[in-house]
């Protein structure tokens, strides 16, 4: 399954210096971090198919505009997880997220934080 997709990097200025070091291939097709505000990325996110977050802001903001979303948050508690019903969180299994209470949110929980893990689950996600 071929994916035609449009990649926007967003984030803070820091991180997208860093990614415009890491992406010698040119695969995204904006880098707009640490050029819009909190408002404007919201915006941004509520249009977009797919997010791939890391456990910080964006990852909730992303969940609050109802964006599908990958969170991956290895270490942390349950009571962090984003908001949204299109939600996944990708753990490790030794983290509090895999405490009692994660029957709550068991459809959307995996700890397969490999490569082809989360590929896979985006790929889920993008199918139409």
């Amino acid at each position: 399954m071929g994916v035609n997709a449009k990649i926007v990097i967003i984030g803070s200025e820091a991180e997208g210096r860093e990614w415009d070091e890491l992406d010698r291939e040119r695969i995204a097709d904006a880098n707009l971090a640490g050029r819009l505000s909190i408002l404007a990325t919201g915006a941004l996110l509520s249009k977009c198919r797919l997010a791939l977050c890391n456990d910080g802001g964006l990852m909730h903001v992303a969940g609050a505009v109802g964006c599908p979303l990958i969170a991956l948050m290895p270490d942390t508690s349950l009571s962090f997880r984003p908001a949204g019903a299109k939600a996944v969180v990708f753990t490790t299994p030794s983290s509090s997220l895999t405490s009692s209470n994660s029957h709550l949110i068991h459809e959307v929980l995996r700890s397969d934080l490999s490569i082809n893990g989360v590929l896979g689950a985006c790929l889920d996600m993008l199918k139409v």
